[in-house]
């Protein structure tokens, strides 16, 4: 075993209150090496601290420190020569086995099932929920069109694709999901470009043949109606309120395609849910579409920006809670569409959040950027990004349990808003980071190590078997 894995085990002394008895042990090691030669008492002390192991810090622990008495010291990995460390001084040490062993079919509050929904966003599993979903997005990236075109912080196609996502990660309705996959195909109301006319009925005819009969005249109404009249959203979004407008029944609507049209309010509701997910992707302070492609050259601020995640949730969290009462499906996201959030309380989150991401200098300390992290998870408490940025915090100080149970709230938000908002990683990488998160703080910052000689690297480190670790996750 390499030095650094052998080592751990004198580290675990204050939490197995065997402090004197494994200092004795380590000054009894060989020069620049954790190991050392084994007779009856320390042989014993091992011995005790493998049980403990399991008792204090679970199996995982316990198989660590059992690797770390057996194989490891049979085989002399890590020190100068084997002939520093004969194969006659290594004493077997019996291993107690725990009786349950770590699974991830084990029920834990810190540790939250992946509901099927976001499995089917990992796995983009679209044909079980959709079936004919692939086909037709295998078309749209089959088009220069959708392919080529920058967007607002990716390709059109990427972000068509994500909307689709989010949408099925709030188990939509198909024909709203297919809405999102295409939703600005005859442009929008504020977005100044389009991949199909909607004043021909050819056209029409060609994109229903791409989703289906039962989308496209969603896909069309939210091309051509002022979509920002619904529920105030236009002015939400400029006064920067959450004074959404009570969806109460039919809404007649201006089309740019001529008179004014009646819209039932369950179509009314299913546009705004389409419109939040369009938005919830694409959510950052310096958006390509937005701020360059539509503007004078002289106003155009340096595309990407630093990624600050833009203030828009609490217009999100407003109109979702208007439109709930007329959803097929109410999403998870804000507490079901239940809750209110201010503007201001998600700016100063967002704001503390931030500074703690742009803390390169280390001058603020680990308390601060703790102190900042509870501050905004306090005042947006919808961000699972501000607990999975807490949770390293409190990993790295050894606090386990804390960094445990933040990593595990990250991903119930996560989760919820099926979608991120911190853009600096996808989806899949800040659900996969939080989840082993979980796993390496159950076991105080290890990670299963595959037994043999053969499964150590030029380094001298114990490989990790990747399906065990993915097999461990929550």
């Amino acid at each position: 075993m390499h030095r650094s894995d052998s080592c751990n085990v004198l580290q675990l002394a204050p939490r197995f209150r065997l402090s004197r008895a494994l200092k004795a042990l380590k000054r009894r090691s060989l020069p620049d090496s954790c190991f050392f030669r084994m007779g009856r008492w320390t042989a014993a002390v091992a011995a005790l601290a493998c049980v403990l192991a399991f008792v204090s810090g679970g199996p995982l622990e316990a198989e660590r420190l059992q690797a770390w008495v057996t194989a490891s010291w049979a085989s002399g990995r890590g020190a100068v020569s084997n002939g520093e460390l004969p194969l006659n001084d290594a004493v077997e040490v019996e291993f107690v086995p725990a009786p349950k062993p770590l699974t991830k079919v084990i029920e834990d509050a810190d540790r939250p099932a992946m509901p099927e929904r976001i499995r089917t966003v990992l796995y983009r599993d679209w044909e079980r929920r959709d079936p004919g979903s692939v086909e037709a997005i295998r078309r749209i990236r089959s088009k220069p069109t959708f392919v080529e075109f920058p967007h607002a912080r990716d390709t059109f196609a990427n972000h068509l694709e994500s909307t689709y996502s989010i949408l099925q990660a709030w188990e939509q309705p198909a024909r709203v999901c297919r809405t999102g996959l295409v939703h600005t195909a005859y442009s929008g109301d504020l977005f100044s470009f389009f991949a199909f006319d909607a004043a021909l009925p050819s056209e029409r005819a060609r994109l229903a043949a791409l989703i289906g009969a039962e989308a496209e005249p969603l896909v069309h109404a939210f091309g051509t109606l002022a979509r920002h009249e619904f529920v105030g959203l236009g002015r939400m979004m400029e006064n920067r309120t959450s004074d959404a407008d009570a969806l109460e029944g039919s809404v007649l609507a201006r089309s740019r395609l001529g008179p004014d049209v009646l819209i039932d309010a369950s179509t009314v509701a299913e546009l705004v849910i389409v419109t939040i997910a369009d938005y919830l992707d694409q959510t950052l302070e310096v958006n390509g579409w937005r701020d360059h492609h539509m503007v004078d050259p002289l106003d155009t601020p340096l595309f990407p920006g630093d990624m600050r995640p833009e203030v828009c949730l609490f217009w999100m969290a407003a109109a979702c809670r208007a439109v709930k009462g007329f959803l097929d499906v109410v999403p998870p996201i804000f507490d079901s569409c239940t809750a209110i959030l201010t503007s201001q309380d998600e700016e100063r989150a967002r704001d503390l959040y931030w500074g703690v991401v742009q803390n390169r200098t280390s001058m603020l300390s680990d308390a601060d950027a703790l102190r900042r992290l509870d501050e905004a998870s306090l005042l947006n408490p919808f961000i699972g990004e501000v607990d999975a940025l807490a949770a390293q915090l409190h990993f790295r100080n050894h606090r386990f349990r804390r960094a445990k149970r933040l990593a595990a709230s990250a991903l119930r938000k996560l989760y919820a808003m099926g979608a991120t908002w911190d853009k600096r990683l996808s989806y899949e990488a800040w659900v996969g980071f939080c989840r082993l998160l979980v796993v390496r703080s159950e076991a105080e910052g290890g990670l299963p190590r595959a037994p043999g000689a053969h499964n150590v690297n030029d380094l001298g480190v114990r490989l990790v078997p990747i399906d065990r670790a993915v097999e461990l996750m929550p």
